[in-house]
């Protein structure tokens, strides 16, 4: 081996070690400061809920919206206003029409139409305005069990149930949705073009290849 190597290879080995041993100590200020950065970096990642402000077009009653998003995508829906707890806006279809039933819609997924009807006489019920009238109770079984020996020896037998059950509305929900529905069909046969009102409501909006949505009036 050349002597010259090894010299390189010495010298080498000498300075690692004097380059670990002058490495200054984490002191008690340096690991404060750094505890004060990670919370610093958590309260800055923590989302902050704000307070949308409806565009113009959705702030009256009654104006006739086209759903973009959800189950009911593409559907032509009355809107009823906001939701007082969550700033939602809140759309019937009527049911008997679209089959879209009273549901909150986030207002930036949705398209406002020039048309509206006139639900002046209509005044929601309190309870709608709450949190807990729309959460549905109706979840699968859960089988994060501790110490369960009887659901264990289920789970060997006929394996885990994900199944959910169908989702039934409640009495509350099926008489509020009556009621809504029942003012919403009378203002839009007061409308003077009731015939192609309903037809417009029945209809679903759709894109074709060669229709340009920037030069579309709704």
């Amino acid at each position: 081996v050349d002597p010259k190597y090894i010299r390189s290879a010495r010298l080498a080995a000498k300075r690692r070690k004097t380059d670990s041993t002058n490495k200054p100590k984490e002191t008690s200020s340096s690991s404060s400061s750094t505890d004060k950065r990670k919370t610093s970096i958590k309260q800055e990642s923590k989302k902050i809920l704000k307070k949308w402000r409806l565009r113009p077009s959705l702030r009256e009653n009654g104006v006739i919206v086209i759903l973009l998003a959800g189950r009911h995508r593409g559907k032509r829906v009355v809107s009823l206003g906001r939701q007082k707890s969550t700033g939602l806006l809140l759309v019937t279809g009527p049911y008997c029409y679209n089959g879209c039933p009273l549901r909150r819609v986030h207002p930036d997924y949705v398209i406002a139409t020039k048309t509206k009807i006139d639900l002046s006489s209509l005044s929601l019920p309190e309870r709608i305005h709450t949190k807990k009238y729309f959460t549905r109770t109706t979840k699968c079984k859960s089988f994060k069990t501790k110490h369960n020996h009887n659901h264990f020896d289920e789970i060997l037998e006929h394996g885990i149930n994900t199944e959910r059950s169908a989702y039934k509305p409640n009495d509350e929900r099926k008489t509020d949705q009556i009621y809504i529905d029942n003012e919403v069909r009378k203002a839009i046969k007061s409308h003077t073009d009731s015939k192609l009102l309903i037809g417009y409501l029945k209809s679903l909006f759709s894109i074709g290849k060669h229709d340009k949505p920037h030069e579309m009036l709704f």
